[in-house]
């Protein structure tokens, strides 16, 4: 049964962690899906909050920096 108050702690904790490296995802993308792939383990320990989509947005929003950073190097041609 997930705690309640040790859940919310974390999410804060959680929360203002993913806001630092999302501030830095043009620099470091891979930063954001490591720190997503930490918070789902702790979440599933004390439950995963009702705005877990934030982090899955941050995730999918990374990946796509990702994708892009791939084919800008490859079609540059300056």
């Amino acid at each position: 049964m997930p705690d309640y108050e040790k859940g919310q702690k974390e999410y804060t904790r959680l929360k203002a962690r993913l806001t630092r490296v999302k501030n830095k995802m043009k620099e470091n993308p891979q930063a954001v899906i490591k720190e997503v792939a930490y918070a789902q383990k702790i979440f599933e320990d004390v439950g995963f909050p009702d705005q877990w989509n934030n982090w899955v947005r941050a995730a999918e929003d990374a990946g796509t920096q990702i994708r892009f950073a791939k084919v800008d190097s490859v079609s540059y041609r300056g």
